[in-house]
């Protein structure tokens, strides 16, 4: 596979930092990589190809970020996918195959059209079903709380509009225009995706500062009248 890759990348004092196989075994999960910049975990032929033993746990420690465990046998190089693709737009085919590259790792939130890298051994998924289950196993001796009533819709938009971030937009019209694009684009207008719709609209119209109005002008009646005789006040 073809990909670009930062000819100024050997200036890095990070990589510079590295033991010798580190180095290599940087450039070569870069070169490995899908398109989504994620590596199925092949160490032993990794150390052949490279013609070095690699303690790969302290490279993953030393990546500082760089790198992070997708599942127990994935790695996922941060930041690849902006590297080669700039913002994703899911109605570019060459980004679309990449969307769906992200999604059957459990990386790609289709309500933000945004990467999320799972931190630690866990996939998105997994993590989503233990804060399910920690949410509904109450600690020991506590009882579990009762959940609050859900709020509707029309509160929920009635709420936003309130909020101080959205007051120069009309919530209630952006909403109607994010549920068209949706039904359009076969998505489901969820409330975290229209936050998202109302921040990127408030981001193109950001609000304006008006200037005071000034206090009217009040005349004493009595200032009046002298004025009118020729009677210095």
């Amino acid at each position: 596979m073809k990909r670009f890759s930062d000819t100024a990348r050997f200036d890095d004092p990070w990589l510079q930092s590295l033991p010798l196989e580190m180095k290599l075994a940087w450039e070569y999960v870069w070169a490995k990589c899908d398109n989504a910049g994620v590596w199925v975990r092949n160490e032993a032929l990794a150390d052949f190809q490279i013609g070095k033993k690699v303690n790969w746990a302290t490279f993953v420690s030393a990546s500082d970020g760089r790198l992070l465990e997708v599942g127990k046998s994935k790695l996922a190089i941060v930041g690849f996918v902006a590297f080669q693709c700039g913002e994703l737009n899911p109605e570019c085919r060459p980004h679309a195959a990449v969307i769906t590259l992200l999604k059957s790792h459990g990386m790609f939130d289709e309500d933000t059209l945004s990467i999320e890298y799972s931190k630690g051994i866990n996939t998105l998924q997994d993590k989503d079903k233990e804060k399910d289950q920690d949410q509904d196993t109450p600690a020991s001796g506590e009882k579990k709380a009762h959940k609050a009533p859900a709020q509707s819709d029309d509160e929920w938009l009635c709420g936003l509009q309130t909020v101080l971030a959205y007051e120069h937009l009309n919530v209630a019209a952006e909403y109607s225009r994010a549920k068209v694009w949706c039904e359009t684009n076969r998505r489901q207008c969820t409330r975290r995706f229209f936050t998202g719709w109302l921040n990127r609209s408030s981001a193109d119209r950001p609000m304006t500062a008006t200037a005071p109005k000034s206090a009217p002008n009040y005349e004493i009646p009595g200032d009046a009248f002298l004025r009118s005789q020729g009677i210095p006040i």
